[in-house]
């Protein structure tokens, strides 16, 4: 009866993945690409506002203002349509990680900018997924009369199979370590937490006490399933939804 239950369970998973995997992972390209392509077009449309910011602001010490300037927008936008669209996805995934990291050391540390580089990082190691361009030419790889490209093929096969599964724990990791503390923070600050869900957050139909309990819960119970990795999807499912609650009462 178990056993049944357990693979009815897996089947679901691997129906699941397969069929909203690919469009997961499209969504999240679109909208790092966004970010990137708005920023790259009012750079390019100001280009003494670039060329200051990189003089002044943020500038790269190995670079001039007007080369770093030229090739931060060339990136932005070269690298958002390529992500968008999904062609040769992993090489302008690194580039615009690099270019958030670049932009976190040399100019302001915001998590907005570790947040990019991350999940940049993940489509570099895993790919583009099913819905890009990508994925159409790469079973030609092997065949084009390119050199090296046969090898570029299987260096990223190897990437995709070895780099996948570490890459996808220090993620877990990560979130788990935000969840984690930001629950720490409420228990430490009982009083403040509970005027928040009553002044801020105000989530319906729940009395503030009630609310600040299971928020506080859950941002301290799911954390360690998902840095496990025990029941991680069902655990990930209540952190989405405090996620939300945030992102709609009180803080976008």
């Amino acid at each position: 009866m178990l056993a049944d239950i357990a693979t009815s369970v897996d089947d679901l998973r691997h129906r699941v993945e397969r069929g909203l995997g690919p469009f997961v992972t499209l969504a999240i390209r679109l909208v790092v690409a966004q970010g990137f392509f708005v920023s790259g077009v009012v750079k390019a449309a100001n280009w003494e506002t670039a060329l200051y910011l990189s003089a002044n602001e943020y500038p790269v010490p190995w670079l001039s203002a007007a080369n770093a300037a030229t090739l931060g927008i060339v990136v932005e936008l070269l690298g958002s349509v390529l992500l968008a669209i999904g062609l040769f996805a992993r090489p302008a995934a690194l580039a615009l990680a690099a270019l958030s990291l670049v932009v976190q050391v040399y100019y302001k540390e915001l998590p907005e900018h570790l947040f990019w580089a991350i999940l940049l990082g993940w489509i570099f190691v895993r790919g583009a997924g099913a819905v890009s361009l990508d994925a159409l030419i790469a079973p030609q790889g092997s065949r084009l009369p390119i050199p090296g490209s046969a090898a570029v093929q299987r260096m990223l096969a190897f990437l995709s199979r070895n780099g996948t599964p570490p890459y996808q724990l220090f993620i877990r990791l990560w979130m788990a370590e935000i969840f984690w503390a930001s629950g720490l923070n409420k228990i430490a600050s009982w009083d403040t937490t509970v005027l928040l869900f009553a002044e801020e957050y105000k989530v319906p139909l729940l009395p503030p006490e009630l609310a600040a309990f299971l928020g506080t819960t859950t941002e301290l119970a799911m954390p360690v399933l998902l840095a496990l990795g025990f029941c991680a999807r069902l655990a990930a499912l209540p952190l989405i939804a405090l996620t939300l609650v945030i992102q709609f009462t009180y803080l976008d």
